[in-house]
């Protein structure tokens, strides 16, 4: 995903004089997209790299079940949980029973679907201030919010992580995978599960840590956050009316939203600093 700025809104007035400006402000992420069917469809096509692989000859043999082969070779839109499938082409042998469930987990398909994706935020063009000049933040909740939801499937829980001093790619990208591998990115919380479909705010629940680790990352202005659907977990495939596997499809829109209070330091009257010209880009941002 690309770097993405925050963008700000003054939700109440400022405190001046010679204590810090305490700005409240509502924040929320650019919208960020988790593709199933891009993963899923690269999934399939690496599979059949190789079409004299097990795999790829599966994969063809659930194509084709639904009456059709497509080129390159997908899962039928409904899954059939067991296939009698002839492996080696050989007459004079009979079809194994391929239990379809245990093959999505050995191919590596359902592990197409456990996403990974960061989000880089730069607060310091809006609230036009310095890290140092940021005396303190607080706020009460986060919220991760399911703009737009056409996942076929129920997700499990995720894990939500922060970090800082972390920089992008030369494509202005964060490697979530990668980041959260080498510790750049700590785990700070997690986000409920959301059933196929559904949409809304779910707030992110924080580790004992997690607010602490927040809070620093909001006073450094410059910092990443990611969620991660964990390697471990265990995603259950919705069935239709036959019994079949419904194949994980959808995209989802999501973005991250929370109400924070920045405490700026400030000069005594009658002097400028970065605390009053950051009360007055607040207010009007677009300047």
């Amino acid at each position: 995903m690309t770097k993405l700025n925050w963008r700000v809104a003054l939700c109440a007035v400022v405190f001046c004089g010679c204590e810090n400006l305490n700005i409240p402000i509502d924040l929320e992420s650019d919208t960020a997209t988790l593709d199933v069917d891009e993963a899923i469809a690269t999934a399939e096509a690496d599979l059949c790299a190789d079409e004299t692989s097990e795999h790829c000859v599966i994969l063809k043999a659930l194509d084709e079940s639904d009456g059709t082969l497509e080129s390159p070779p997908k899962l039928p839109d409904a899954i059939p949980t067991t296939l009698e499938i002839d492996l080696d082409n050989d007459p004079a042998t009979p079809p194994e029973t391929k239990d379809i469930k245990v093959w999505l987990d050995e191919s590596g398909l359902m592990d197409a679907i456990h996403a990974k994706r960061a989000i880089g935020a730069d607060l310091s063009d809006r609230l036009a201030a310095s890290a140092e000049s940021v005396q303190d933040v607080s706020f009460d909740t986060v919220t991760f919010n399911w703009q737009q939801n056409s996942l076929s499937f129920n997700t499990v829980d995720l894990k939500f992580f922060v970090g800082q001093d972390i920089e992008p790619d030369e494509n202005g990208n964060y490697d979530a995978k990668a980041l959260i591998a080498d510790g750049s990115l700590t785990e700070a919380g997690i986000i409920k599960a959301q059933d196929a479909g559904a949409t809304g705010e779910t707030d992110v629940e924080f580790t004992p840590e997690g607010k602490a680790l927040l809070n620093d990352a909001f006073k450094s202005l410059k910092f990443v956050v990611a969620v991660s659907i964990p390697d471990d977990a265990e995603i259950t495939l919705n069935e239709d009316e036959d019994g079949n596997l419904i194949k994980p499809t959808g995209t989802a829109s999501v973005s991250l939203k929370s109400t924070v209070t920045f405490s700026i330091a400030t000069q005594a009257p009658g002097q400028t600093g970065s605390g009053s010209d950051a009360a007055e880009d607040a207010e009007d941002p677009e300047e």
